[in-house]
């Protein structure tokens, strides 16, 4: 479309490249992205030609072909090529927004004057914390700044259904493990393909596999996301993390603490992090007062509440009930009340805390 407002001798111009090329630049464009739209090909003497466009519609019948060098049959042929393409474009954009599922399909998103193209890049879409967070940012980001795609390493889940819903674009690549290699094969062409000016990740192996493929490919600053304290990981992710983090322009923290602790842990100086809390929508928490009674809480009294997955010692859950637990013999009584939602592998023990 930026090339709509010059005629074919300026479109050509502009692209600094012989007609022959450019039609086999044309060739492989159509051929990637709407292999039933035409048919356009070159031969080894200089023609160019455009054969049956759009025989569905019958637009263009008959073949045309003109050498590079004469100006009119070749200004025709491009002016014509610009025009349904220009048109066939806005139909398959119309297609493809129409249908969630075919967000995988998609060869590339639209991207205006000025928009800075970035990729979120997430393990997984499923229900979690760093997840919702994704679909907050993704929601409200200025589509008038920005391009923006969600991509995850796994296939989706139900956060990525809703992205979806919202009209944001989602690519999946369908990893099966921590170990499957072609998924960094799969992320490596996207980003090749795509050429994003900047790629967030989010969490270890997002973080790592954004590096890794930044690392491949040119003008691409990546940022990397840390929204746990560095607790559990093993001896080798820590080294991972030591070796590839230098490959990120920046570190992005939910807070001093996980900030202190990933410095601590992993290394890296002060300005190579950046805290940034995470925002709450209030107006979401609106009827809390009502839902009160729903789950089994009291009125007049004060409610601590966690909404997260039950891993310890990560959550540090534990520490909480234990500190009501001296609160309440200290002062004699109930002082507040607890209220966790969540599943995972400690909560029978925490409910035996509570």
């Amino acid at each position: 479309s930026d090339l709509l407002p010059f005629s074919p001798a300026e479109t050509i111009g502009r692209l600094g490249i012989r007609p022959k090329s450019v039609w086999v630049s044309i060739q492989g464009i159509i051929r990637d992205s709407a292999p039933d739209l035409c048919t356009i090909y070159s031969n080894a003497g200089g023609s160019v030609g455009l054969a049956s466009l759009d025989h569905s519609r019958g637009v263009v019948s008959g073949q045309y072909q003109g050498q590079g060098s004469g100006r009119t049959s070749f200004e025709w042929t491009v002016r014509a090529w610009v025009k349904h393409c220009a048109a066939a474009a806005r139909d398959c954009t119309a297609r493809l927004y129409s249908c969630p599922q075919s967000s995988r399909s998609m060869r590339g998103c639209i991207v205006k004057r000025g928009q800075i193209k970035v990729c979120l890049l997430a393990v997984g879409l499923g229900a979690g914390g760093t997840e919702t967070h994704i679909l907050d940012l993704a929601s409200r980001i200025d589509r008038t700044r920005f391009s923006l795609t969600v991509c995850s390493l796994k296939t989706g889940g139900c956060i990525a259904d809703e992205l979806r819903a919202r009209g944001v674009r989602v690519v999946s690549f369908g990893g099966r493990g921590k170990l499957d290699v072609l998924v960094m094969l799969r992320l490596w062409r996207f980003i090749k393909r795509e050429q994003p000016e900047v790629i967030q990740a989010f969490l270890f192996w997002a973080n790592v596999a954004a590096r890794v493929v930044g690392r491949l490919v040119t003008n691409v600053r990546v940022i990397a996301s840390y929204h746990d304290e560095v607790v559990s990981e093993g001896w080798l992710s820590r080294l991972v993390e030591r070796l590839t983090m230098k490959w990120s322009v920046q570190n992005v923290c939910c807070s001093d603490a996980v900030r202190r602790s990933v410095q601590t842990q992993i290394g890296m100086g002060d300005n190579q992090f950046v805290t940034i809390p995470f925002g709450v929508e209030s107006r979401g928490f609106a009827g809390a007062i009502a839902a009160k009674a729903e789950v089994g809480l009291h009125e007049g009294w004060p409610v601590i509440g966690t909404v997260c997955r039950l891993v310890e010692p990560k959550k540090g859950l534990r520490f909480l009930l234990e500190a009501v637990a001296l609160l309440e013999q200290k002062s004699g009584g109930p002082v507040c009340q607890v209220l966790i939602v969540g599943e995972g592998p400690a909560e029978e023990n925490l409910r035996a805390l509570s």
